[in-house]
């Protein structure tokens, strides 16, 4: 069953957000109450809107209550996230996400409903930091407080060998849950298929477990 995602806030981070969950196959909802930001996305997403999201009604209308998760990304605005969250969580939202700008602001979101805060600046140094240690991480995200889920690049003595010789679970706690082969679309993993030098592994693992492999 697809998921369906409400984004809230079109800045670069908000856009970024909507265009991978739309590629990854989510039901995307975006909207800003700025029309040309709306323009820029609404057509790499299923629906897009523009409203007012200082008003509750406003926020209420878009339908949010029908959506999986309702992500929050309006750092700059304190009062925009805070009512963001909250109406979204009376509203019956099981999983609301916020971006904060520092971590006061991300415990002030917490407190009005926020499930999970996210803190995009910290997390893009810890991931160019992993990045620039080793060339064989392709991209890196923290998708809770002990998991990562990381894109590598097999290893050169991985080619040539599948998931079953290579046992990855048992020797860096790597759970495969997708290869991507040439570049293109995720597939599920084959574990009689032979890795090659030109897949990616698409990785969940403990944050603790990455410096493993690097």
């Amino acid at each position: 069953m697809r998921k369906s995602f409400a984004v809230l806030g079109m800045g670069k981070f908000g856009q970024s957000i909507c265009v991978e969950l739309s590629k990854m196959g989510a039901e995307v909802l975006a909207v800003d109450q700025d029309e040309d930001l709306v323009d820029q996305v609404k057509d790499q997403v299923e629906r897009a809107a523009v409203a007012d999201l200082c008003d509750p009604e406003s926020i209420k209308k878009l339908g949010v209550a029908d959506m999986d998760t309702v992500i929050v990304t309006m750092s700059t605005s304190m009062e925009a996230s805070i009512l963001c969250c909250m109406v979204s969580k009376e509203a019956g939202v099981r999983h609301v996400v916020a971006k904060a700008k520092d971590h006061l602001m991300g415990q002030i979101l917490q407190r009005v409903g926020a499930d999970e805060v996210i803190y995009p600046e910290e997390e893009s140094a810890k991931r160019n930091a992993f990045r620039l240690i080793s060339p064989d991480i392709r991209d890196f995200f923290n998708i809770q407080d002990v998991l990562s889920l990381v894109e590598i690049v097999p290893k050169p003595a991985w080619i040539g060998h599948n998931l079953i010789e290579l046992n990855l679970r048992r020797k860096f706690g790597m759970n495969i849950i997708g290869v991507k082969i040439n570049g293109k679309d995720i597939e599920n993993p084959d574990p009689e298929r032979n890795l090659e030098g030109t897949d990616t592994l698409l990785v969940i693992m403990k944050k603790s477990d990455v410096s493993n492999v690097i």
